[in-house]
């Protein structure tokens, strides 16, 4: 009953500060940001560390200013998940808090391969992925939301969890049919199961390994060895599918979504090659938008 509560309390005080326009939350992010910053000092020795060995070659007041705009970026983050919570589909879209500016690239793909496999990172927004199909304005997707897969680590604490399920899943169509929030340690389970169906797979592919297994590989990312997951990769090249890169640049007011093809057909590429490929890629955007990314988290853990 005081579990029930505690989460009913807390969903409800979520959805009233969603109300707030995006806008209001944009201008709190600023300020809450200087205080994880400044007040919390929120692993601000990681993320010096961690902005060290990424920019050796930028100044110390450089990398400074690069973690002051990460921490209102990080603020943004959770704040556009409040607000996300209390979206419906038509304040979502008059919003234009991310815009795909390629679709018809997604939409081919999904006519002629299997599925797609979007390996997306910790830029941008991810917590507001599950209204992907609202952010194209060119032309209409040829999928439905209830078509995508989007592959979670669970979080440890079971309320939270659930939380952050509702606000992930807030503008999905029909939530009851809807099947696709998968736990990653499902995932394979998941698309066996639905291998004669197109979908999309949406993979956070620079999470961390969750322990140091046999399938997990090295790459240099930010000038430093990095282990990383390759499944996102290898279930695609066993079913076949188009592989392509997810990327998500900050604007004003929000993000630019870009799809970038890594292959069309995973099964005529390696593993290896896919991986090193994509973090190519993230590695480009971080050069581009050096705040643009989750500093907090260690990348580099087991490599230590």
């Amino acid at each position: 009953m005081l579990y029930k509560t505690g989460k009913f309390l807390l969903q409800g005080f979520i959805k009233l500060i969603g109300i707030f326009p995006l806008g209001f939350h944009h201008f709190n992010a600023k300020w809450i940001g200087w205080c994880i910053e400044n007040v919390f000092k929120y692993r601000t020795d990681l993320v010096d560390d961690n902005l060290n060995h990424a920019f050796p070659e930028k100044t110390q007041s450089e990398r400074d200013q690069i973690r002051h705009q990460f921490y209102i970026h990080f603020a943004k983050i959770f704040l556009e998940a409040v607000w996300f919570s209390a979206c419906d589909r038509k304040r979502l879209r008059n919003s234009h808090i991310a815009e795909i500016i390629n679709p018809e690239l997604v939409n081919k793909l999904y006519d002629e391969r299997p599925s797609i496999m979007i390996m997306s990172s910790h830029s941008g927004n991810w917590e507001i992925m599950g209204g992907a199909c609202n952010y194209s304005y060119k032309e209409d997707f040829h999928f439905s939301d209830l078509d995508i897969c989007s592959v979670y680590r669970k979080l440890s604490s079971k309320m939270m969890n659930e939380i952050m399920e509702d606000i992930r899943l807030a503008v999905i169509s029909d939530r009851k049919a809807f099947t696709g929030y998968m736990e990653s340690r499902n995932v394979l389970r998941y698309v066996f199961k639905n291998k004669d169906k197109k979908k999309i797979y949406l993979f956070t592919t620079d999470q961390r390994p969750y322990f140091n297994g046999p399938d997990h590989m090295t790459v240099n990312f930010m000038n430093r060895p990095c282990l990383t997951m390759s499944a996102s990769a290898g279930v695609a090249k066993k079913f076949g599918m188009a592989v392509v890169y997810q990327r998500m640049l900050e604007r004003k007011g929000g993000y630019d979504i870009e799809y970038i093809p890594i292959c069309e057909d995973a099964s005529k590429m390696s593993v290896e090659e896919m991986i090193d490929r994509y973090y190519k890629l993230l590695e480009e955007d971080l050069r581009i938008q050096p705040f643009n990314y989750l500093w907090t988290h260690n990348r580099w853990w087991l490599m230590n």
